[in-house]
């Protein structure tokens, strides 16, 4: 399945996200830019490590409720016969 089969197959009619990987930092840092100051497409420019960062922001409540629910249970069961 081609790029244009899945748009096609969700019914998308744009990109949501395009990936490219740059050769080295310097390059990284310098396309990241180029493409943060193209003011003809509004676009977003972040690093892989970055991306997956805020992707992983929503987790977090998640993420405490069970260290709590967890706290909550061993305590449980280290009181129970």
């Amino acid at each position: 399945m081609d790029a244009d089969e899945a748009r096609e197959a969700f019914n998308r009619s744009f990109y949501g996200s395009i990936v490219c990987r740059p050769v080295d930092e310097v390059a990284a840092a310098a396309l990241i830019r180029r493409i943060e100051n193209d003011k003809q497409m509004q676009l977003r420019a972040l690093t892989e490590t970055e991306y997956f960062r805020q992707q992983t922001k929503t987790a977090a409540p998640i993420q405490f409720f069970g260290a709590c629910l967890a706290a909550i249970m061993s305590i449980g069961a280290a009181f129970s016969p």
